[in-house]
């Protein structure tokens, strides 16, 4: 790879008959996870296609990557009728297989909350949020989650090419972290996450 921080999340499909073999090029390639979305792809977030997946990226302890939301609700043109996430399906994806992890992007307080604390310690310790839909000050609810839910649970994520990156740097530089906290925050979470 020509840039070390970068790295490519193919999308697979679980719909589709191949979505097997195109998992095991994304593996054999060596990528770090491998994302999907189910509204967008007209499957049931929590059905047994997704669970399926789930189930599949945690036998090769890949984990998968999940988008709630992708633009604000107010800007998608009328046909865009892909629903968000709920956290019942993201509960009953991360129930589907003990071994499966996801990285959870464009999550708000509510959602997180929901999640978390309608899980159990096992099942929330498999997930990872990024920190790009939730709000800074003045509301302040990314400085609440990570008191309540803890700081290993999060991630640096912007939510590009659909939202400007300062927000989230802008979030982080308001939380006045010591630097070896933000550093965990910046990529030391994410890089433990994927590690396992």
């Amino acid at each position: 790879m020509r840039e070390p921080r970068l790295h490519p999340v193919p999308a697979v499909h679980p719909g589709l008959a191949n979505w097997r073999a195109v998992l095991q090029r994304a593996v054999d390639a060596g990528v770090s996870c491998v994302r999907a979305d189910p509204a967008y792809y007209g499957l049931d977030p929590g059905g047994p296609e997704m669970r399926e997946l789930a189930g599949a990226c945690g036998e090769l302890g890949l984990p998968l990557e999940l988008a709630v939301r992708l633009e604000d609700g107010r800007q998608r043109h009328p046909h865009d009728t892909a629903a968000e996430l709920t956290a019942w399906q993201l509960r009953s994806l991360v129930r589907a297989d003990s071994r499966a992890r996801f990285i959870v992007t464009h999550a708000d307080r509510e959602l997180i909350e929901q999640v978390h604390f309608g899980s159990t310690p096992e099942e929330a310790s498999r997930i990872l949020w990024d920190i790009c839909w939730i709000w800074g000050p003045p509301e302040d609810h990314l400085e609440l989650l990570l008191r309540t839910v803890g700081m290993a649970r999060f991630t640096f994520g912007t939510g590009m090419l659909l939202r400007l990156p300062e927000n989230s740097v802008a979030k982080l530089d308001l939380l006045d972290l010591p630097p070896d906290r933000r550093a965990l925050l910046e990529s030391g979470n994410l890089e433990s996450f994927l590690a396992v």
